[in-house]
């Protein structure tokens, strides 16, 4: 190009669209001829009617415009999976920790959990699943197919509860720790209100995968017969990934309803253009 040549921003060049808005803001806060000053801004008379106060306001004046700054909000691309991902990492704590409408998602509680296996049949009463304000999203991406995948990393969860159980295997599961990747795909919809998308989430089926070693803590085994009980936890710890394997699902897939319930509470509140964006 020639030196002074206008280059002409594209429309999806957020970089160059938020540096050449912040050039020409200066004359558009100061003023062009058929354009008034936006500093100060002024008003004859502003009415305010709360619940509980009313107020008026006669010959006021804002002004500080002229030492602000453009920051252009940028919508993610649907297929941008990096984007969607960082987008959804950093609105994660709202989410996790609850916002009002939606119930917070760390600790997840169930009262009741029964697991029927082949060789063994387990009950958790009052059941505690906590951890989830340390995960981070891995992964999370939408496909044009209407199908999605979230993959969540969680360095520990911790599961307690009162427990029963009879069987053959290894004999007992209860409070678990471990590193966990948990994998979510399935469908989703999207709805428009407001002129604003929302999505929600229908059917999924869940994966998890113990990314390292699964400790088990198990009080009153054998009702009570300590040689029997350190024996038996010695077994499952000693054989941890099989005991994960063959007993997690029931429990953890009960706990995942709770929290992907408390997700589509989220995504029913705050809308996909607002969680999937970013400052620019």
């Amino acid at each position: 190009l020639f030196p002074g040549a206008r280059v002409q921003c594209d429309f999806n060049d957020a970089d160059c669209i938020t540096r050449t808005s912040q050039a020409s803001y200066s004359d558009f806060v100061n003023g062009i001829p058929g354009v008034a000053p936006s500093d100060p801004l002024r008003q004859d008379s502003i009415v305010g009617n709360l619940p509980t106060i009313k107020y008026t306001i006669k010959d006021s004046v804002m002004s500080g415009f002229k030492k602000c700054s453009v920051k252009l909000r940028v919508q993610c691309d649907v297929s941008d999976a990096d984007c969607i991902t960082r987008t959804s990492q950093a609105s994660y704590s709202d989410f996790v920790n609850g916002i009002p409408g939606v119930a917070p998602s760390d600790p997840l509680r169930q009262d009741f959990i029964v697991g029927n296996l082949p060789t063994m049949k387990y009950t958790i009463k009052d059941g505690v699943l906590s951890g989830f304000k340390k995960c981070f999203i891995e992964l999370k991406r939408f496909m044009k197919d209407k199908t999605f995948d979230y993959q969540l990393r969680c360095p520990q969860l911790t599961l307690v509860g009162e427990y029963d159980l009879k069987g053959d295997l290894l004999n007992s599961y209860i409070e678990g720790k471990d590193d966990y990747r948990i994998l979510l795909n399935g469908n989703y919809e999207t709805q428009k209100r407001d002129g604003k998308s929302y999505l929600r989430f229908g059917t999924y089926t869940v994966n998890m995968d113990a990314q390292g070693k699964v400790v088990y803590d198990f009080k009153n085994l054998f009702n009570g017969d300590k040689q029997k009980a350190d024996a038996a936890l010695k077994m499952m710890n000693d054989n941890w990934k099989a005991t994960d394997e063959a007993m997690r699902q029931p429990a953890m897939e009960a706990f995942m309803k709770v929290f992907v319930k408390n997700i589509n509470d989220y995504a029913d509140k705050v809308a996909a253009t607002d969680i999937f964006s970013y400052e620019q």
